[in-house]
C-alpha cells in the first residue's frame, strides 16, 4: 500500500469522525403549565322543613338502624353524647309513632347542604383554602367538636 493511500485513507477516516460529531443539544421549552383544578366544600346550615321527601320517611324504622350504628360510633367523641342517650333510652322510652322518633332526631341532629364547589385555576394563581368551609358538628350533643378550619 503507498503512502498516498493510506493517508489518503487516514484523511477520509479522520472526515468522516469530524461529520459524526453531535450538534450540542438545545434544551426544550417547559410545557406550559396546566390549569390547576380545586375542588372545595359548601355548607349550607337547613331547616328540617327543607330537606327534600322527609316526610314521607319511615322515622319509627330508623330509630332500631339508628341504634344498631350507635355501638361502634358512640366510641367517637363527635357521636359520644347522641349515641350514648340513643343506647341508654329504656325500651319504654323509644319513640313510639313516627312523629315522636322524628321529634328526638330533629332535636338532636342540625342537617346542613353540603355542594362541592370546582373551579378551573390559571397557572399563575395558587390554590388557597378558601375562607368559609370548615369541619362541621355530627349532632348538637358534642358541640365542642365544631371547629372552623
Amino acid at each position: 500500500m503507498s503512502e498516498f493511500t493510506r493517508l489518503a485513507g487516514a484523511a477520509a477516516v479522520v472526515v468522516l469522525l469530524a461529520a459524526c460529531q453531535f450538534a450540542p443539544r438545545v434544551p426544550e421549552a417547559p410545557p406550559p403549565a396546566l390549569p390547576k383544578t380545586v375542588t372545595v366544600a359548601s355548607f349550607e346550615r337547613l331547616a328540617w322543613p327543607a330537606l327534600p321527601a322527609t316526610a314521607d320517611e319511615d322515622w319509627l324504622a330508623l330509630w332500631p338502624a339508628f341504634v344498631r350504628g350507635c355501638t361502634p360510633l358512640a366510641r367517637q367523641p363527635a357521636w359520644a353524647g347522641v349515641c350514648g342517650e340513643a343506647l341508654a333510652t329504656p325500651p319504654a322510652a323509644e319513640p313510639a309513632t313516627g312523629a315522636q322518633a322524628r321529634a328526638w332526631f330533629e332535636q338532636r341532629f342540625e342537617p346542613w347542604r353540603v355542594r362541592a364547589l370546582t373551579r378551573t385555576e390559571g397557572a399563575s394563581s395558587r390554590a388557597r383554602r378558601p375562607g368559609g368551609w370548615a369541619a362541621r358538628c355530627a349532632s348538637k350533643a358534642s358541640p365542642s367538636r365544631c371547629s372552623t378550619a
